[in-house]
């Protein structure tokens, strides 16, 4: 979705009052890990016991094999996710203060949960909703307020569930805009895969980068994304045209933050991923296993973030060409070891910075990573058509009560 024309003015506006210079460097980036998704539950058997889609469990059984939940549910939060979100907002001692910014991944995992966080933010200036235009859903206000995305943000592997929803229009609610997905359980119990109930992610308010579109929203587009294998050149121009972008966002609050002549730190606060936050940071902080065999490290998560933590940065700069950022040192960050409790996580002193190889030197723990985007990407590749064969299931899907799919339509193409 595009900006309105009079969000677009208003840039404009501010933009022609930005120092030349500003100091960039006084306007914090708070990067925030999403909760629990549903791509995240594991499948433990053959293929997860969604009940209330009893043909495609009998197909699967049938080929005996592993399908992974991120390569044909939809992207969102669990139901343990999506509480956690609650939990966050009762934890969190007080409101983040002067949040003029929430950006988000355009997956839908992120977006939910930056909605979900909103009672903890402090929301000013002009930002956070179309000037001029009344709200549209004031009884549910975390709807209303503008989430700003970036394709950069997303994570960088092909599977399904890391590409952007689909958005669609309720024939009762013309003026708003959503993407649909299955709520599991989620958590740790046995039963963490069962379907819950049908789910709908409000995107009204989703803006996208002037002169950038969805480009995941027809057949042929998808599959594309699923059958390309991403090479490290473009992941990295994706990171750096997200840095530069949220740069300029962060002039526009700086200008704005002290026009109103507020005090303390202006904030932006931008819900993403894991894995990517490696590539967009350029500083690496993964979770590694020795393999028993030879002693060599091996990925074992692309992230030591835990769900819905925060760590903090602040751009190098205002003029430099990769618009770099660098973490906030633990002794100015007091005030979110304070706010943000348990939620605060200082990357710098986190020990899985270095790893030592068995001949003594420093694994290259970007190459591991970018290792496994290849290695999932191909396994999608290779799940092929069959993904879109599930995916046309739930195209036929009439809700958990009527879950039977058409005969024909339950054949591997």
């Amino acid at each position: 979705m595009q900006q309105p024309s009079s969000l677009r003015s208003l840039h404009q506006s501010i933009m022609g009052s930005i120092p030349t210079v500003p100091d960039i460097t006084s306007v914090h980036i708070v990067f925030q890990r999403h909760a629990e998704s549903v791509a995240e539950v594991p499948t433990n058997l053959d293929y997860p016991p969604l009940e209330s889609l009893e043909d495609l469990e009998h197909i699967v059984e049938k080929r005996r094999e592993t399908v992974r939940t991120s390569f044909f549910l939809p992207d969102g939060l669990t139901n343990a996710g999506a509480q956690t979100c609650l939990d966050y907002n009762k934890d969190v001692p007080g409101k983040l203060d002067n949040v003029y910014l929430l950006v988000s991944s355009p997956c839908t995992r992120a977006i939910e949960t930056i909605q979900g966080l909103c009672p903890s933010f402090q929301l000013v200036g002009p930002f956070h909703a179309p000037q001029g235009e009344p709200p549209m859903n004031p009884r549910v206000p975390e709807l209303e307020k503008s989430v700003y995305v970036h394709p950069g943000l997303m994570e960088a592997s092909t599977r399904p569930s890391d590409i952007p929803g689909i958005p669609t229009v309720r024939e009762n609610a013309p003026s708003r805009q959503s993407v649909t997905f299955l709520r599991l359980k989620g958590g740790t119990d046995e039963d963490a895969l069962t379907i819950l109930n049908e789910q709908e992610v409000d995107i009204t308010r989703m803006v996208w980068p002037e002169g950038v579109e969805n480009r995941w929203q027809t057949d042929e587009d998808r599959t594309c994304a699923v059958t390309d294998i991403p090479d490290l050149a473009s992941i990295d121009q994706a990171v750096k045209e997200a840095r530069i972008w949220l740069r300029e966002w962060a002039a526009r609050v700086l200008s704005v933050h002290q026009a109103q002549g507020r005090h303390d730190t202006p904030r932006i606060v931008v819900c993403t991923h894991g894995g990517i936050l490696n590539f967009v940071t350029q500083e690496w902080r993964t979770q590694l296993e020795q393999r028993p065999s030879d002693g060599k490290w091996e990925l074992r998560s692309p992230t030591v973030l835990d769900h819905l933590d925060a760590t903090v940065w602040t751009f190098e700069s205002a003029t430099d060409e990769e618009a770099m950022l660098k973490e906030l040192p633990q002794s100015e960050a007091r005030y979110y070891a304070r706010t943000l409790g348990q939620y605060y996580h200082h990357l710098g002193d986190d020990p899985s910075q270095l790893y030592l190889d068995v001949d003594g030197s420093v694994v290259d723990q970007r190459a591991l990573q970018f290792e496994e985007i290849q290695e999932i990407s191909a396994e999608v590749r290779d799940f092929g058509e069959r993904w879109w064969t599930t995916l046309r299931i739930l195209a036929n899907w009439t809700g958990l009560e009527n879950s039977q799919a058409e005969e024909d339509s339950l054949e591997w193409v």
